[in-house]
Order: C-alpha cells, then structure tokens, then sequence
C-alpha cells in the first residue's frame, strides 16, 4: 500500500503559491520554501513601489521614466498628469542645453520659470512644449544657453495658440459649408434619408 503523505509535509512555494513536498522544496533558509531555484530567484528578485500607486512590483516588470519608476497602468496616467506634463516638458527643455551648463541650479531656475508662466499666464506644460519645439523643430531656431525660456514663452505660445483657433474655425465653417452642399444635393434628389454630420478624422 501507498504511504499517504502526513499534512506536515506539505509546503507552500513562496513564490507561485503551489503545493509541494517539503522534502523536495528548494529551501536555503529555514521556514521558506520554493518550488525550484528558478522560483527561489524570482521571488527575490528587486523589488520597488510605483510612483503614482505605490504598489510594490519586482523592478523588471517596472517602466521606468524621468527618475521614477511605474507599474503598466500608472504612466499613461502618470503622463496626463500636471505634475507628468511639467516634468515631461522640463526633461525636453532640459536636453537643449549644453552638457557643461546643466547645473542644479540653472535647472530650478527653469523650473521656477515654467511654473511662473504656468501660473500668471494661464499656459500648459503641454501647450508649453509644443511652443518649444516648434520654435526649435519646425522653426528650426538656435536654443541659446544663456538665455531661458523667455526666448520663447509666452510669445510663441500665444502665436501658435492664435494660429489653432484660426484653424478650428476654418474648419468648422469648411465643414457647415459641405453639410449644407450636402443638404442642397439631397434636397434635388428629393431623398427622404437624413444625413448626418461629417466626420472631421
């Protein structure tokens, strides 16, 4: 007859939570079992908390960006954030500077900088570095060193933001003018079929 295997000498993998013999459980400290060493590894592997959640995850399944780490869920979050638009237009103002100038306190200086306009001007981090990149991208216009983001904001901003809503109503008086051809053309067709509004995508 078979033995049946005593309730103590069952165990519980730390790791996968699964149930195994403790005699064959890879132990290597007295009271932690494991499935193998693959689970022993896993299971101590680094671990760090999310910066937005702070749920604790192993580092390797962490995204890291900007000096702070996120689980899969937090960073589009993150990123939407004020807090992810403000740090993610400072990292790209941040790198037009020259290397030899990066000093911290340049880099707080900026920083006061964008919160100021942000604050007494009403303007966006995002709005902020689309202003930024146009004049450096598109522009095509030197970022000079000794200058900071004056050489830029609120002018530019305010250029482009002009620039947008002359666009939009472009095209919603493009857009009226085709739903109204449109009509002209069902109503000549005598088609008793409503239609509906134009996409815009």
């Amino acid at each position: 007859l078979l033995r049946t295997m005593a309730k103590t000498d069952i165990v519980t993998c730390r790791n996968c939570k699964k149930k195994i013999d403790k005699t064959t459980a890879y132990s290597e400290k007295k009271g932690q079992y494991f499935c193998d060493a693959d689970c022993f590894n896993e299971y101590n592997a680094p671990k760090e908390a999310c910066y937005v959640c702070k749920k604790v995850d192993k580092t390797s399944h962490m995204t890291h960006y900007l000096g702070h780490s996120f689980c899969k869920d937090c960073l589009s979050t993150w990123l939407n954030s004020e807090e992810g638009q403000r740090d993610s237009f400072l990292d790209y103002v941040w790198n037009l500077y020259d290397p030899s100038v990066r000093t911290t306190p340049r880099y707080m200086t900026i920083r006061k900088q964008a919160e100021y306009y942000h604050k007494e001007y009403g303007l966006k981090y995002k709005g902020m570095l689309l202003a930024v990149k146009y004049h450096v991208e598109t522009l095509e216009k030197m970022w000079h060193n000794e200058y900071g983001l004056g050489q830029v904001l609120p002018k530019t901003y305010f250029e482009l933001k002009e620039l947008w809503e002359q666009q939009s109503k472009l095209k919603q008086t493009v857009t009226k003018d085709k739903i109204h051809k449109e009509e002209k053309v069902m109503i000549g067709r005598r088609s008793p079929v409503k239609r509906g509004m134009l996409s815009l995508d």
